[in-house]
């Protein structure tokens, strides 16, 4: 009995230490969301704000590279 318990705390201490993504990856995945809302409404907005669109897009991209040559 008394090893079913300390193998037990040993999973659930483990499985607390584990970390999914990294970082990096979270950065990526939330700035990726913010900058496909502002380029949705900067793309709806239209006259001046297409240079938040612009500059929004290419975010995206240098963003998708980052995460192409991070893995």
């Amino acid at each position: 009995m008394e090893n079913t318990k300390s193998t037990k705390e040993n999973m659930e201490s483990a499985a607390r230490s584990v970390l999914v993504w990294d970082l990096p990856t979270r950065l990526f995945h939330w700035l990726l969301v913010v900058l496909v809302i502002i380029s949705f409404v900067s793309g709806n907005m239209g006259g001046n704000a297409m240079r938040y669109h612009e500059w929004s897009g290419f975010t995206i991209l240098a963003l998708l590279l980052f995460r192409i040559f991070w893995g």
